[in-house]
């Protein structure tokens, strides 16, 4: 809708023209020269509008502020309406006709016009009417002030309190940044913009709002690692720098990310980053342009404003996060910790309680805080007294006090609590309320109670570790007396005829240091110091060799009976862990019953076949030899029977049973590849079946001796032993079967005689642990002067002990003591023949 004068145009009449004061024509030009000069160089453009002759006249400011050429503006009034915005237009027109009825007013009147480069500038008109004598307008003069930047500037400052009082309304983070951004596209024409925030581990970028970018390529950015030459925002990121880019197809940042900028039409891109206080980087804000281009000074102000208020709602954001999960924390641990608050009034004697409290009570909190007489009533009757107590403890002393107490046995489960009672801040001399916290500190007690059960076992563990330690020494000290028994009985034997009485003797000496070494090996087993050496075992004739013993540990009010299957049932054990398994399990039986009953004994053979029902969980299909355990004693109930193989598990008093008997059986059965089943019933005794698998090869018969002839030699043994009992028979033993014999008492004594010996030496006979120097640094010394010198390592302690402890290997020639003549005089015959096939090169 064209401008239009709302009188028709009409001649000025000369004689009504008011009368001018008549210069000289010279001084009215220059005067006018000057005007127009002034009115170029100023920023403010002037209209004058004859509305009689429809003249307009406009000073050169308007083409520079619109940014247009003079001859390029309208220069008819009625076209200028063409140049508002079409938002504006109508608003401007109505204020116009308004304005043109309003005799000698002035007008004042904001609204957009196009610029010539097709943006929209603010203009600010004010103008003037000049009327006749009449009161009718003849002319309008006008000037226009461009206000765009302070227009901007008021809509920025309006946008940012937008933005912010969203920030402390709660909104969430991306709202309030796609705000903001929407804020700042809205300041300049064609830039997008977009804030990338950065990642807790402070190495990547994630995308935080870019409204007006294409979607596609928001996902492609998402996530980006920030370093030097990742575009603008992650170099912007990296450096801690803004970055400008004004051409992304020539810019080295963006040679990664060219073709996707290019794909979405983006060729500038300015990123600066968003610091906190601490000046620690939170993100960046960038602006894109279509073309390229490089920011002006308002965009650098825009960008700065921009991080500003993006940095208060990101630190607002994570500090109401951090405090959110702080507060879940504190709520969580609360409820974990089962800790309940009250306030009671003692005149009332009413109180009220937290949410917690009606938890750790079981109660429901619709009913309201129970008065105090009805709380102490939900406690247990045996603590009211100190509970009472310690409430006037408080009220006197005005100090905290702390009292535990329990849940009344009506309730179960039992609890325990502890309480802190306090006189209510504030008070007067005679207090009337009392404030505290109730702590659940059920789990605590249960703790503590199995924390002491813990304590006693490993004290009897300990006990047991003593014990092992004093049963290895023992042994090792036992094994030498055996090997002096069983050395000297075996060379006794050889000056004995068959028919003398004394042979008898004898043999019963040689029986009884075998059972004596059998035992020595059980008290290393007991001290762990032996390993299991598994052979084939005839369950029958082991339980048959073991019955007396039994018998003797059961006490004569205890009948024995064995109910053995015929034949031979072979399993492969340890016959220590076959012993120790028996033992175990007869002395159980025993303690069940008391003082009189009857334990049977009984071995049968058991096939276990794949997908039976009726079998055994966890067994595999084949043949077992079983050996059952079973007493006339009360029996196991239950919850008992669930337990009965946990290490320590016991139901003896603890002078009685350390707990670990049938975990020990429990272990063997398991190592040997059998199974346990328990049948019991509570006053009907107890039966304990083991399954073993069976054995298909052959018991051992009666070992086979070399031949005399191939145990005698006459090379020359060095033989280092600290017992001189021992040193001794040894040295009887090898002369006996032809071998030159040197024996000394101590490492450092056979180190000196090794050097003073002119002659040849063939082996070190040595113990293995000595005083001063052990048996493996003795010949580390000796061979590295005598290179050929042969050695065969000796002692009462096992070789995986020896292995443990790094005094010898696994490899090592060794012989275990106790030992007879005729193996001594075997091993070392071995020892001696392989050292010279080796020399010889043979295999």
């Amino acid at each position: 809708m064209p401008l239009e004068s709302p009188h028709p145009p009409k001649p000025a009449s000369r004689p009504d023209a008011p009368p001018l004061a008549r210069r000289p024509v010279a001084e009215t030009d220059a005067t006018a020269a000057r005007l127009e000069t002034a009115l170029r160089s100023s920023h403010i453009a002037l209209l004058e509008w004859d509305l009689t002759s429809g003249d307009l006249v406009v000073t050169p400011g308007w083409a520079r502020q619109l940014g247009y050429a003079e001859r390029e503006l309208p220069s008819d009034l009625r076209e200028w309406s063409d140049l508002v915005h079409p938002d504006d237009r109508e608003r401007v027109l109505e204020t116009v006709a308004a304005f043109w009825q309003r005799p000698w007013g002035d007008g004042r009147l904001e609204f957009r016009m196009r610029h010539a480069d097709g943006s929209w500038r603010w203009s600010l008109i004010q103008g003037s009417a000049i009327t006749d004598a009449e009161g009718r307008t003849r002319r309008i003069v006008a000037e226009r002030v461009d206000i765009t930047e302070r227009k901007r500037g008021e809509a920025l400052i309006a946008g940012q309190a937008e933005v912010l009082e969203e920030v402390a309304s709660g909104a969430p983070l991306t709202d309030t940044l796609n705000s903001l951004v929407r804020l700042i596209e809205s300041q300049e024409e064609g830039v997008r913009a977009s804030v990338l925030l950065l990642a807790p581990d402070g190495q990547h970028l994630r995308h935080g709002a870019a409204p007006s970018l294409p979607e596609a390529y928001n996902r492609a950015i998402d996530g980006i690692a920030i370093g030097e030459g990742v575009g603008s925002c992650g170099t912007a990121a990296f450096r801690r720098a803004p970055v400008v880019v004004a051409d992304v197809e020539t810019d080295p940042l963006w040679k990664n990310y060219r073709d996707l900028a290019r794909a979405h039409g983006l060729r500038a891109c300015w990123s600066t980053p968003i610091f906190d206080r601490e000046r620690r980087v939170l993100g960046t804000f960038a602006l894109y342009h279509g073309v390229p281009t490089l920011p002006a000074e308002h965009h650098r102000a825009l960008v700065e404003s921009a991080c500003h208020v993006a940095a208060i709602a990101i630190v607002r954001r994570r500090e109401e996060e951090a405090l959110r999960e702080s507060e879940a924390q504190l709520a969580s641990a609360q409820a974990q910790a089962r800790l309940g608050s009250w306030v009671l009034d003692l005149t009332t004697r009413t109180g009220t309680w937290s949410t917690e409290m009606f938890r750790l009570f079981d109660l429901d909190p619709a009913q309201g805080s129970p008065p105090l007489d009805a709380f102490l009533e939900l406690l247990h009757p045996d603590d009211l007294a100190t509970l009472r107590e310690q409430q006037d403890r408080a009220l006197a002393t005005r100090a905290p006090v702390t009292v535990e107490y329990r849940s009344h046995p009506s309730r179960p489960p039992v609890r325990h609590f502890r309480a802190q009672i306090s006189v209510a801040e504030g008070e007067p001399e005679l207090p009337r309320r009392l404030t505290g916290t109730v702590l659940d500190i059920s789990d605590i007690k249960h703790m503590e109670l199995e924390l002491r059960e813990r304590e006693a076992q490993i004290l009897q563990a300990q006990k047991l570790e003593s014990l092992g330690r004093l049963a290895a020494g023992v042994a090792h000290d036992f094994n030498n007396v055996l090997t002096v028994i069983t050395a000297a009985t075996e060379l006794a034997l050889a000056g004995v005829t068959p028919d003398e009485r004394l042979r008898a003797d004898m043999g019963a000496i040689a029986d009884a240091a075998k059972r004596g070494a059998d035992i020595t090996r059980q008290l290393l087993m007991f001290a762990r110091k032996q390993t299991a050496d598994p052979v084939a075992l005839d369950a029958n004739q082991a339980i048959r060799s073991l019955s007396k013993m039994l018998g003797r540990l059961v006490g004569e009010d205890v009948r024995i009976v064995t109910q053995l299957a015929p034949g031979e049932l072979t399993l492969k054990i340890d016959p220590i862990h076959f012993d120790q398994v028996l033992v175990n399990l007869v002395t159980n039986a025993r303690d069940a019953m008391g003082e009189h009953g009857v334990i049977t004994l009984e071995t049968y053979t058991r096939t276990v076949v794949a997908g039976d029902p009726g079998g055994p969980e966890h067994a595999a299909p084949g043949d077992y030899v079983a050996v059952s355990v079973a007493d006339s004693g009360a029996g196991i109930d239950e919850q008992v029977r669930s337990r009965i193989f946990e290490p320590f598990f016991t139901t003896k008093p603890r002078e009685l049973g350390t707990g670990l008997g049938l975990a020990l059986v429990s272990g063997i059965v398991a190592k040997q590849g059998g199974f346990i089943e328990v049948r019991s019933e509570k006053g009907s005794g107890s039966r304990f079946c083991l399954y073993f698998p069976r054995w298909d090869g052959a018991c051992p018969g009666a070992p086979q001796r070399a031949s005399p002839a191939r145990q005698r030699g006459g090379e020359t043994v060095l033989v280092a032993e600290d017992d001189p009992m021992l040193l001794h028979l040894v040295e009887r033993t090898l002369r006996s079967f032809g071998y030159r014999v040197i024996g000394v008492e101590s490492a450092m004594a056979a180190r000196e005689r090794s050097r003073s010996e002119p002659g040849a030496i063939d082996i070190l006979l040595t113990d293995t642990v000595m005083p001063v120097l052990d048996g493996k640094k003795l010949y580390r010394s000796l061979v590295s002067e005598r290179p050929d010198l042969a050695v065969l390592f000796m002692s009462g302690y096992p070789l995986d002990e020896l292995v443990r402890r790094e005094l010898l290997t696994e490899v090592d020639p060794f012989l275990q003591k106790p030992f007879t003549p005729t193996m001594l005089a075997e091993r070392i015959r071995d020892i001696l023949d392989a050292t010279v096939a080796t020399r010889k090169g043979l295999p």
